[in-house]
């Protein structure tokens, strides 16, 4: 559980981010399936491009946000548990468009609220554009196709 001394945000695993955060959201298919990408897209990277992926698993399914009707809504399991981020949600971090290979590139720091969250153009696109990304990473030139 979190310490009473941290109750809006906490930077290690806790059961209010398990539960809240990544057990709801596997009640969404399109994140299982990308839970399921990233996995194997991991076991055929290699380091650089791991650590690209991290990234990219941080800025989405842990800190993602999305538009819906013209407003940024939280859909990543690190916001939806943590009430002081999500209460302050745009006006703590900064909100950059969503860009896949910015988002491979900027590190974070997972002891503090966030200073940068990428906004997709709504949720649909960003599982869209992510599972390409993906489904790309790590492949050899050979196996890329045409």
């Amino acid at each position: 559980m979190r310490h009473h001394s941290m109750p809006l945000y906490t930077p290690e695993p806790d059961v209010i981010h398990e539960l809240v955060g990544h057990a709801t959201s596997f009640l969404a298919p399109e994140i299982v399936h990308l839970s399921r990408s990233f996995g194997e897209a991991a076991l055929r990277a290699d380091p650089e491009t791991l650590s690209r992926i991290e990234r990219l698993y941080w800025y989405t399914l842990e800190f993602g946000v999305a538009l819906e009707n013209g407003e940024v809504k939280a859909y990543g399991a690190g916001l939806l548990s943590s009430y002081g981020e999500l209460g302050d949600l745009g006006r703590r971090a900064s909100l950059l468009p969503f860009d896949l290979e910015a988002m491979a590139r900027t590190p974070y720091d997972p002891t503090d609220y966030q200073k940068v969250l990428f906004v997709a153009p709504s949720f649909e696109e960003m599982v869209r554009r992510l599972e390409e990304w993906l489904a790309a990473a790590g492949r050899r030139p050979e196996e890329a196709g045409p």
